[in-house]
């Protein structure tokens, strides 16, 4: 009992543990730090992370025109943060000024091609979602007019950080209201689920319970037939001494049955219940459970046509078992049964034996 409070506490709980923003920023910065300001060669260390030479040629003229100098593995100057390689769920950026300037160097082999520019697209689309502003620079402008591209950087800086709108956080009670609210929801749409099976069930109940006897009496019927006609064929390929040890063993066999068959009751037991197939399922009042009835009506149809037709192909396969199956089925009590096999197609093609 225990065990099932702490659950419930804790399910409730839950709801009152605030939920991080999937679309709030989340940057994971990488952190140079042999760079120090007193080692003349600390530039040397982040160019390492550079993966082009243009972003060398960038990384460069930042330092020489804002007078970066590196802090905590990040660049600092005036007014200006700079770090490089930041990673942001499934991307990577080449520059991050100030944590929301995304820089991005763009070379023209990488960068110019219609698959390219749709890819840079939707790149630049998530980060702006999430609160970045986006800044491309051409690797030609690097090379050509390094301060062009710092002056870039400084006007984007100026034009200041997008204002994203901010998502009403709902309180832990409102918060459980709607699990509560949707669960109900659930528990409806799985009723609504349950009732509308069981209507289906109760509607189609008829035609499921004749087609189930129909295939029952008939396949019977027709395996009776095939082995009555097997045995027959194998007694015309027997001598005739065989033959009359059969029919003397079959004589004592049946006067066996026979003994056991001393009231007429037990042979009426053994007949085979006959039921008609209805011809359209009820109606129901709710539209939606008619339609759902229909359709599980017209299944089953299409389930006892593909019998019926596969069992014609088995009477007409010979000359001998129409009539034969007609007359197991009349010994079974269901001789209506044969109406849904007869009507043979007389050009249909029939072997002979």
């Amino acid at each position: 009992m225990w065990i099932f409070l702490l659950l419930v506490v804790a399910f409730v709980v839950w709801h009152f543990i605030p939920k991080r923003d999937p679309n709030q920023p989340a940057p994971r910065f990488r952190k140079e730090t042999r760079a120090v300001e007193t080692d003349p060669g600390w530039a040397t260390f982040i160019e390492e992370h550079c993966e082009s030479p243009a972003e060398t040629a960038f990384l460069q003229a930042m330092i020489k025109s804002c007078d970066l100098r590196p802090n905590d593995g990040s660049l600092y100057g005036s007014g200006l943060r700079l770090d490089f390689q930041v990673e942001e769920g499934r991307y990577r950026v080449d520059f991050l000024a100030n944590k929301w300037l995304v820089v991005e160097i763009d070379g023209a082999a990488w960068h110019s091609s219609p698959e390219a520019i749709e890819r840079d697209k939707l790149r630049d689309q998530y980060f702006e979602d999430r609160g970045y502003s986006v800044l491309r620079i051409p690797a030609k402008v690097v090379f050509n007019a390094p301060e062009e591209a710092v002056q870039r950087v400084r006007s984007a800086l100026r034009q200041g950080k997008r204002t994203m709108p901010v998502p009403v956080q709902k309180s832990g009670w409102q918060r459980l209201s709607d699990t509560a609210s949707a669960m109900s929801q659930g528990l409806q749409t799985i009723n609504d689920f349950v009732s509308r099976a069981q209507a289906v069930e109760r509607a189609v109940k008829d035609a499921k319970l004749a087609a189930h006897q129909e295939q029952s009496a008939i396949a019977a019927a027709i395996s009776m037939a095939q082995s009555e006609l097997t045995t027959a064929d194998w007694l015309n390929d027997s001598d005739e001494e065989t033959r009359k040890l059969f029919e003397e063993s079959y004589l004592r066999l049946m006067g066996a049955v026979a003994d056991r068959r001393n009231e007429q009751q037990e042979r009426d037991d053994e007949k085979l219940e006959v039921r008609s197939f209805p011809k359209a399922p009820p109606k129901h009042d709710n539209l939606a459970y008619h339609a759902a009835i229909q359709d599980a009506y017209v299944r089953i149809v299409e389930e006892r046509d593909e019998f019926l037709s596969a069992q014609r192909l088995i009477v007409r396969s010979d000359l001998r078992m129409p009539s034969l199956v007609e007359k197991k089925l009349n010994e079974l009590g269901c001789g209506e049964y044969w109406a849904l096999l007869d009507g043979i197609d007389a050009n249909y093609p029939i072997s002979t034996r």
